[in-house]
């Protein structure tokens, strides 16, 4: 479980930089949101799998 909180805190604080670079002008939103979906699913591919 401290996996998906590690990785939940490491998603928002990688959307709060972005956004905020957007919002200094040194990023196009489309900048943003390609690193935010690339590194999002770098982060979601460390989560291993429920073993049932």
């Amino acid at each position: 479980m401290w996996i998906q909180n590690f990785t939940a805190r490491a998603f928002e604080k990688l959307r709060r930089e972005e956004l905020d670079a957007v919002i200094r002008g040194d990023k196009t939103l489309e900048e943003a949101l390609d690193r935010i979906q690339a590194e999002g699913q770098a982060l979601t591919d460390r989560i291993p799998e429920k073993k049932p």
